[in-house]
């Protein structure tokens, strides 16, 4: 997960780094990527904690069960 949630980061900066290189003409299209990406890196954060979240709830349960 971690590893995932890292290269997520990555290709953002990525994207940024590119918007100060490019010709005006492609910025357009750039920012729009760079809009999608963030917008999937949010939903994977989410997706993360959520299943970072079921773990703890599971785990719990587990101590519960031992008592």
């Amino acid at each position: 997960m971690m590893i995932i949630a890292k290269n997520a980061e990555k290709h953002p900066e990525a994207l940024q780094a590119a918007l100060q290189r490019v010709p005006e003409s492609a910025r357009p299209a750039l920012l729009r990527a760079l809009e999608t990406s963030n917008i999937e890196y949010e939903k994977l954060l989410e997706l993360l904690e959520e299943e970072e979240d079921e773990e703890e709830d599971e785990e719990e349960d587990g101590e519960e069960d031992e008592d």
